[in-house]
């Protein structure tokens, strides 16, 4: 989630977003710009981030921001039937 920026721009075109973040201070901020600018239909959750954010999906999709070395297996059955996630891995 970071900064909340890639979450805003979804909720321009989602009916709603969930947005994880590790650093609850990061969180904080994300969810401040996030109101500050208006978008309401951007929830932003503190969690760790391998394991996602299972308790309110199923989801249509996932996006993974940052390199990962593998896509991790918590999120694989979190997107709904026909969902996918989206991730950028590194070898």
């Amino acid at each position: 989630c970071g900064t909340g920026y890639t979450a805003g721009l979804l909720g321009h075109i989602a009916g709603s977003v969930v947005a994880l973040e590790d650093d609850a201070v990061l969180a904080a901020k994300a969810k401040q710009a996030l109101t500050a600018a208006g978008i309401a239909n951007v929830e932003v959750v503190s969690g760790p981030l391998p394991a996602g954010w299972p308790n309110e999906g199923p989801y249509d999709g996932s996006l993974i921001e940052g390199t990962v070395e593998a896509r991790p297996q918590s999120l694989v059955g979190q997107p709904k039937g026909g969902g996918r996630p989206g991730c950028i891995t590194v070898a």
